[in-house]
């Protein structure tokens, strides 16, 4: 076997194993995706379950890390007295 054939080989192994890692990651982040917008809670439980659960659904829901709305409901308690009613959490 001469060394054209050789290096014809190992480019057609390396266009391949190119083409099945680009395949396995559009497949990872196009088509195989975990469901993050599945609840069927409302008000109180809903911000419960948002804040406990993905990280990224916090994100895309409030346009904030679980900590800055954690922070952000503090300086409203403390600083501008807002607070609870019966209908409605500072979280809500």
């Amino acid at each position: 076997m001469s060394d054209y054939d050789s290096d014809k080989e190992d480019m057609i192994a390396l266009v391949v194993t190119t083409a099945a890692i680009a395949a396995s990651h559009y497949y990872e982040n196009r088509i195989s995706k975990e469901s993050c917008r599945n609840s069927k809670l409302t008000g109180k439980k809903y911000i419960v379950e948002l804040v406990d659960d993905n990280p990224v659904r916090i994100y895309e829901n409030l346009h904030m890390d679980k900590v800055v709305f954690k922070k952000l409901c503090d300086i409203l308690t403390t600083e501008c007295s807002l607070c609870d009613t019966r209908g409605v959490s500072v979280d809500e």
